[in-house]
């Protein structure tokens, strides 16, 4: 059965709310929902977006964001739900998503799509746009927008539970067009597999929190949630938190273990066998998992349990480094890290398919 969805997205300028909205458009035939505004037309404006001296009385929804008024009108959206159809809207003013969130209650799907570009880059990229051009006025101009880049991102901050899915838009389109076909086609496949025992795989840097992660969704559920231990011949760490390894000497991981990969030195071993003996008990496993081969091997092999996490961290490596350095960490460790760390968002641009979700720390 096709579900139909209104998705309500939020983003900051340049994030690529527009591509977003276009791409689900042209492959997926969500249909963009009409908006008025009294802002002056752009360039990249679609023929929904509707420039207007004031905003029509009948825009039961409206919002003001930054001097400029803005409307859509909710006959609108239950005309495009009715005809079975899914819409999307860009909408950056919180108590409209979550005025559209009660009004169309399960229609709705709340995404945030997040641009990892610091203030510098941005800076850069205007400077070379403008070229010699680029004076006191562009600075000024630039400045503004970081600002409300700034300001979008404390929004989702301090609204993060509110959203039901992030889009990292951190490298190519094609990585872009792949989680939101994840997101769209995931959607759709929604059923009864939903209250199964899951097997879950998160992936993230060690800055990322995804060991905080893994804890936390063991402790909301500890009768139907397990923390999966690995096997690793790496060196153990007398404050190591929390305890997901067992650690055995070089060469001594026991054969159940028929899953092994290799980083930073170490071997890490993983039972297939354990883990279906959890999920055969309607239990389902929280495994914590940094390399790409391997988490492909368990999608595959506990195809439709599976459910991939990727876990980023909004970091610039100066912030990594000083997260890593107050920890303690040996400066080959924290090189170490910052290698892997980098390695593992190459990776991501590279294989965004095999992510069921983005989440964003």
């Amino acid at each position: 059965m096709k579900i139909r969805r209104i998705y309500a997205i939020l983003g900051a300028s340049g994030s690529g709310k527009t591509t977003a909205i276009n791409y689900l458009c042209s492959k997926h035939g969500v249909e963009i929902l009409t908006k008025w505004t009294t802002r002056d037309r752009r360039e990249n404006d679609g023929p929904k977006i509707q420039s207007v001296t004031t905003i029509p009385d009948d825009c039961d929804i409206r919002y003001t964001s930054y001097g400029t008024d803005y409307g859509m009108k909710s006959s609108d959206i239950w005309k495009t739900i009715r005809a079975g159809k899914s819409g999307a809207v860009v909408l950056n003013d919180i108590r409209t998503l979550k005025l559209l969130n009660r009004q169309f209650s399960n229609f709705v799907q709340t995404v945030y799509i997040h641009s990892n570009i610091s203030p510098q880059e941005l800076f850069e990229e205007e400077r070379k746009r403008f070229g010699t051009n680029f004076g006191e006025e562009q600075q000024l101009a630039t400045q503004k927008r970081i600002e409300k880049i700034k300001a979008v991102h404390r929004k989702y901050i301090e609204n993060a539970s509110f959203f039901d899915t992030v889009i990292l838009n951190v490298s190519s389109l094609s990585a872009l067009y792949q989680q939101l076909d994840n997101n769209h086609l995931g959607d759709q496949r929604a059923g009864s597999e939903q209250t199964r025992a899951k097997c879950f795989i998160i992936c993230g840097n060690s800055f990322s929190g995804k060991d905080e992660l893994a804890v936390a969704m063991t402790r909301m559920q500890k009768d139907r949630v397990h923390s999966y231990v690995k096997a690793s011949d790496r060196t153990e760490l007398s404050d190591e938190e929390p305890k997901n390894l067992k650690h055995f000497a070089k060469g001594e991981i026991p054969k159940k273990y028929d899953t092994l990969y290799e980083m930073q030195e170490s071997t890490y071993g993983i039972s297939l066998q354990d883990i279906w003996k959890h999920l055969e008990c309607g239990v389902s496993v929280v495994l914590v998992l940094n390399n790409f081969e391997t988490i492909q091997k368990l999608v595959e092999k506990f195809e439709g349990l599976a459910v991939s996490v990727f876990l980023h961290a909004n970091k610039t490596i100066g912030e990594a480094r000083q997260i890593l350095t107050e920890a303690g960490l040996s400066e080959r460790k924290i090189e170490l890290r910052l290698e892997v760390a980098q390695k593992l968002e190459e990776e991501f641009a590279e294989q965004p398919e095999l992510f069921d979700h983005v989440l964003l720390n």
